[in-house]
């Protein structure tokens, strides 16, 4: 069964998403790179560091409230992998979208959710990119399974031009080889800048895909 995805209840916890850049909206198309951050995670973070942190291991409200912190996230992870808290040494996930009767239920269902959401939305990102003239689209065959992450190069333009041609219409994305540097030569586009990468998130919606693809085939059209 289809799961449903409020993708304007999840924007709403990422305070990143009201930036402007030069009057424009702006769309973060760069998650590979590294995603924005939740306001959950923020206020924990600032609240820790306003109340004071410290190491562990001391007899004082700082250090004991620290270990208690690490000790309810080693928790919470080992509930999410079926392990047990000594044996996590470090992460953290939080979600109000899932469905089940434990904490470890709801997080899978949230992940699934998540990832049927992103994967469904690059489908439509590449196969609009592949129609569109000048552009050359880089990905598996259909049947393997892929991370929400596109690479494609533009005919006659230089990927870190396409880049900054697109931060005009507020979008954020990149280029290079990102470590596949014998990719790339393999590929012939080595010497050239490599891909230009634009990645998607739980955020990111439909209309931001639609926007991106329109402002793109504005400069291709320039070449």
């Amino acid at each position: 069964m289809q799961r449903t995805f409020d993708v304007q209840a999840v924007r709403e916890q990422f305070p990143a998403l009201g930036r402007t850049h030069r009057g424009r909206g702006v769309v973060y198309f760069d998650w590979p790179g590294g995603s924005q951050v939740a306001r959950q995670a923020i206020d924990a973070i600032s609240g820790y560091m306003e109340r004071g942190g410290a190491n562990l291991h001391g007899v004082f409200p700082t250090s004991t409230e620290t270990e208690e912190i690490m000790a309810d996230t080693r928790r919470a992870v080992a509930d999410f992998l079926g392990a047990a808290p000594d044996e996590i040494a470090f992460g953290a996930n939080m979600t109000t979208l899932g469905e089940g009767t434990s904490q470890r239920e709801r997080l899978a269902s949230a992940m699934q959710t998540i990832e049927e959401y992103e994967a469904a939305l690059a489908e439509t990102f590449r196969t609009v990119l592949a129609d569109l003239p000048g552009v050359k689209l880089y990905a598996a065959p259909e049947e393997v399974r892929k991370t929400p992450t596109i690479a494609f190069t533009v005919q006659g333009k230089a990927p870190e031009e396409v880049c900054a041609r697109m931060l005009e219409y507020g979008f954020f994305i990149a280029a290079g080889d990102f470590y596949a540097s014998t990719l790339a030569e393999k590929l012939g586009i080595g010497e050239s800048g490599g891909f230009i990468r634009a990645g998607l998130a739980p955020y990111n919606t439909e209309e931001e895909v639609e926007s991106f693809v329109e402002a793109l085939e504005g400069i291709v059209r320039e070449t």
